[in-house]
């Protein structure tokens, strides 16, 4: 009898989970990120060309996109053409959510919400073919749907804002950057930036290169950067940083709550000095004079007499590592 009656309340749990995602869904237009990966694969229904648009975009100098449930890549065409191609659900051929205004200056896209079961699993995704010689601005949000950027760019300016997706990049140049991504991860091969802005509240950072001076903090997740070439500050409350230094313009702290470190020196003659400090954990490099038995350290270091750039790094629980690789 109490076997029954267990049964009955797991199988009564499991109605109200699934009837709180479809309320969730009917309100929403989308699965929240819990129910996503268990109820993602359950139906499937393919995407269509909704519309294919094509401008003179040969004064095109801003582009200022804000959607709900669509990705959104961007990617150069041959010549001076604006291009948007919309691929939804065949439903919207007569009536798109996607919403698109263009005055031969700046290009508006928008989405509506759309209120309707299983949105989310609708590969929805708007494809923006950019002039051959576009160089200006980006301000690009979606609530639930990624950013790629398929092509290398420079650009004035790149502002990029995610709730739940992902975001990837091929070679960026620009002055400014900022992104803004709440869950998710974030990817790109070579950023070259003077002034940059990120932040994660739940994914990781993985870069192939960054040169540049700004800040990058994740509240739950790892930095990663093979060749880092710049300034700024570099935090982490749960997760590791991995880090290539190759030079400093000027000063870099890393800070972590929850995670280790481990930094490779890459430049063959550093002109800087270090200062590291752990609460909990130990201190490792191949240089100077550490004992890594020791549970909480600090160390300091000058690989020259006159450096005037310093690399700090203070963690409170979890280990450092440090080695200068290169000769």
């Amino acid at each position: 009898m109490k076997t029954i009656r267990i049964i009955q309340l797991v199988i009564l749990l499991l109605v109200i989970v699934i009837l709180a995602a479809v309320l969730v869904v009917g309100l929403l237009g989308r699965l929240p990120v819990t129910f996503a990966g268990v109820f993602g694969n359950l139906a499937s229904v393919d995407s269509v060309m909704v519309f294919d648009r094509q401008y003179n975009g040969s004064g095109l100098n801003k582009i200022d996109a804000d959607l709900s449930t669509a990705s959104i890549e961007f990617e150069f065409s041959q010549d001076d053409e604006l291009r948007v191609v919309y691929y939804g659900p065949e439903k919207e051929i007569n009536n798109p959510t996607i919403d698109i205004d263009y005055d031969e200056i700046q290009l508006n896209i928008n989405q509506a919400n759309r209120f309707g079961f299983f949105n989310n699993i609708i590969n929805e995704r708007v494809i923006v073919y950019l002039p051959a010689d576009f160089s200006s601005d980006i301000i690009c949000k979606t609530a639930s749907g990624n950013i790629k950027m398929n092509d290398n760019m420079a650009l004035n300016k790149l502002e990029m804002s995610v709730s739940s997706g992902n975001i990837s990049m091929q070679d960026i140049d620009a002055p400014n950057l900022k992104i803004n991504l709440s869950s998710g991860g974030i990817s790109a091969d070579e950023m070259l930036l003077e002034q940059y802005g990120i932040k994660v509240s739940s994914g990781s950072v993985k870069l192939n290169s960054l040169k540049g001076t700004g800040d990058i903090k994740t509240t739950s997740g790892s930095i990663s950067i093979d060749s880092y070439e710049g300034s700024g500050l570099l935090k982490s409350t749960s997760g590791n940083v991995n880090l290539g230094l190759k030079m400093l313009t000027d000063d870099l702290d890393i800070e972590l709550t929850s995670g280790g470190a481990n930094i490779r020196i890459l430049q063959s003659a550093p002109d800087f000095s270090c200062d590291f400090d752990v609460v909990s954990g130990s201190i490792r490099t191949n240089f100077g004079d550490v004992d890594d038995e020791i549970a909480g350290a600090s160390f300091d270091y000058d690989f020259t007499d006159d450096a005037n750039n310093k690399l700090r790094i203070k963690t409170t629980s979890g280990n450092l590592k440090v080695e200068h690789v290169s000769s």
